[in-house]
């Protein structure tokens, strides 16, 4: 037995070392495209306003935006997305302690830095993605085919090299489908989930929202399978619906929606903002 864990830890490893070699190369070879370059402004805590526009101006004066300035803070990063933006700050605060902390504290931003902190967790999702199959499927087997896809996985490897906050969210996504498997296997069993799984669960759909409001399309995917198990247990068993493992689901779901109030307000605004209006103009 200890050698077969001692085998698929082996493969498990070669599969986060390909994975790692295929994110790390050629990183900065490409080069950044507009919401990439806005990533790494409101990240450095500046602001596109101070970019004249309307006039010829300078390299110097173009490029000012991706000065590091130590003196920025998280609160600029916060305020400068929330004015000019369409996305909500966690991903951006996270890369701004990191760019402050590897980039050096003068010049430009790097590259390389910046898309660093987005492969590192691309490589993450290869143990994570194991981790929830091995979970959901109960076999190492197929746990080890879902790491060794996410390792070599062209899409996977492509947002991986992007200065953006989508291998986060993904990050998000499967420990939030972790949490609902769990919850789904104690009403299978008749059980009740641990406090700590609900709090952790609330606590990842928060993030999920914080980081990107596409997240909440996988909370929508798990309403709605929550809400098939809620239905049978209705119609078989009506009290069971109000029992302990039930309520401490609704508290889930309570807890999820307390904590994405402040970004349900600010994705209200989305719609009126410049750069989503083309979304709505029919000349597009």
């Amino acid at each position: 037995m200890k050698k077969q864990y001692r085998l698929h830890l082996i493969l498990l490893t070669i599969s986060i070392a390909l994975g790692t070699i295929l994110r790390f190369t050629n990183l900065e070879l490409k080069a950044p495209w507009s919401d990439e370059w806005a990533t790494l402004v409101f990240s450095l805590g500046h602001s596109f306003r101070t970019v004249a526009i309307n006039q010829v101006i300078d390299l110097d004066s173009l490029l000012s935006s991706l000065q590091l300035q130590p003196a920025t803070g998280i609160a600029d990063v916060v305020n400068n997305l929330l004015i000019e933006s369409t996305h909500p700050p966690l991903y951006f605060v996270i890369n701004h302690g990191w760019l402050q902390m590897f980039s050096g504290n003068e010049g430009l931003v790097s590259l390389w830095w910046g898309r660093a902190l987005t492969a590192l967790l691309g490589i993450t999702a290869i143990p994570a993605i194991f981790g929830l199959s091995w979970l959901l499927f109960r076999s190492l087997i197929t746990a080890q085919i879902t790491a060794a896809l996410m390792a070599v996985s062209p899409w996977g490897v492509y947002l991986s090299q992007e200065a953006r906050h989508y291998t986060l969210a993904i990050l998000w996504i499967m420990a939030s489908l972790a949490c609902l498997t769990v919850a789904i296997r104690c009403l299978e069993e008749k059980k009740s989930c641990t406090i700590t799984v609900i709090l952790s669960w609330i606590l990842v759909n928060s993030l999920g929202v914080a980081t990107h409001y596409f997240f909440s399309l996988t909370l929508v995917a798990e309403t709605l399978v929550l809400l098939i198990w809620w239905w049978q247990d209705f119609t078989k068993y009506q009290s069971r619906i109000f029992g302990k493992s039930w309520q401490k689901i609704y508290f889930a779901i309570l807890g999820t929606l307390i904590g994405c109030i402040p970004w349900v307000m600010t994705w209200r605004t989305i719609p009126d903002n410049q750069l989503t209006s083309w979304v709505f103009n029919g000349n597009h």
